[in-house]
């Protein structure tokens, strides 16, 4: 199968990248919040809890805002700065990642 290169428009291609980027992060903060609300759950029935390491990686793989929104909501990790850290530096981070793909091709 030919492809025709010259009417072939790669900021197409960009914004569904961004698109699905934005679609990822909604899904990672979903679960982020799920697992916190969970780990919440666990502390409060004395059970075996989720170890914070896979709370900040669930954070820094994008899931930072639903990791800052269940910490809020359900009063969790609300005293460890590290936390606050790690979830606004996904959201700068992943935030960064995005305003680039944006910028480079010329907007959405």
């Amino acid at each position: 199968m030919y492809i025709n290169l010259d009417s072939y428009s790669f900021e197409n291609d960009n914004i569904s990248m961004i698109r699905y980027m934005i679609i990822y992060l909604c899904a990672a903060s979903a679960a982020a919040f799920t697992v916190y609300g969970a780990d919440k759950l666990k502390a409060k029935k004395h059970l075996r809890r989720v170890p914070e390491r896979i709370l900040i990686l669930l954070s820094l793989i994008g899931g930072a805002a639903g990791g800052l929104a269940a910490m809020q909501l359900f009063r969790h990790k609300t005293r460890k700065a590290y936390f606050y850290l790690a979830n606004i530096a996904g959201i700068v981070l992943w935030g960064a990642v995005i305003a680039f793909m944006i910028l480079r091709k010329g907007g959405i």
